[in-house]
């Protein structure tokens, strides 16, 4: 029995590999691009945690935070009963 779970497992590690380079990589580089003002192809900003600084002393922020969720929770409470 170990040894199919040991079978199993190798199976599973190449769509785990390529779920990590396609999925979570990304994610990463994406989060590190926030922190850079990037103009051009040749030039990048370091900004650090300002923007997000920015974003959360923000009242329009909150304001479009809340009525996102108000959204997502009124479209779930009709899709689901729906989906049942």
């Amino acid at each position: 029995m170990k040894r199919q779970n040991n079978a199993a497992w190798l199976f599973l590690l190449p769509a785990g590999m390529i779920l990590g380079f396609v999925g979570v990589l990304p994610l990463v580089a994406v989060f590190n691009y926030s922190f850079f003002d990037i103009f051009t192809l040749d030039s990048a900003f370091w900004i650090g945690p300002e923007w997000y600084q920015q974003i959360v002393t923000s009242p329009r922020f909150w304001a479009s935070l809340g009525r996102s969720l108000l959204f997502s929770g009124l479209v779930l409470a009709v899709q689901i009963p729906l989906g049942l």
